[in-house]
Parts: C-alpha cells; sequence; structure tokens
C-alpha cells in the first residue's frame, strides 16, 4: 500500500512523466493556469523512503503565492471545516 492510499489522499494531476529538462519545464509552465495552480512538484518515479524527501523532491511556487508574514509552520492553527469531529 503507498502512503497515500494509506492516508486516504487524493493524488494531484500528472503534468509531465519523463526526463525533466529545460523544455520539459519551459512546457509545463507555459501549460500552468497561475489563477487556479500555485506551482509544481518534481519528484523522482521510483520509490523512496521518507527520510530522502530532501533530495529526492523539489518544488516551484508562483511569484506572490505566499500571501501573510508568518510561516505556516508557525502560524496557528485553523481548522477548515471538511469534517465533523465526533
Amino acid at each position: 500500500m503507498g502512503r497515500f492510499e494509506e492516508l486516504g489522499v487524493k493524488s494531484v494531476p500528472i503534468l509531465h512523466r519523463g526526463r525533466f529538462d529545460d523544455a520539459a519545464i519551459k512546457l509545463v509552465l507555459d501549460h500552468l493556469d497561475l489563477e487556479k495552480q500555485e506551482g509544481f512538484v518534481v519528484r523522482l518515479v521510483s520509490s523512496f523512503v521518507e527520510s530522502d524527501m530532501a533530495t529526492h523532491i523539489a518544488k516551484y511556487v508562483r511569484e506572490g503565492h505566499v500571501q501573510s508574514d508568518t510561516h505556516w509552520t508557525r502560524a496557528q492553527i485553523v481548522k477548515n471545516g471538511l469534517r465533523q469531529d465526533s
């Protein structure tokens, strides 16, 4: 069982699969809808352990995405209202 299945998380769409070079980056960037998409993540296709995430994953986030002065790890937790606690 994969980590997403284990957590009950639905995966985001794959924007590109294959060698990630300058041409692939341009193709992905040219097709991003920056009104709806904040960016993308690049990762190895093969599986890896969580402790290797820092060297196996990279992300691109559009300019202006972060709109607060407080980093999310230091911010107050705000419930999103998606689940009703019992």
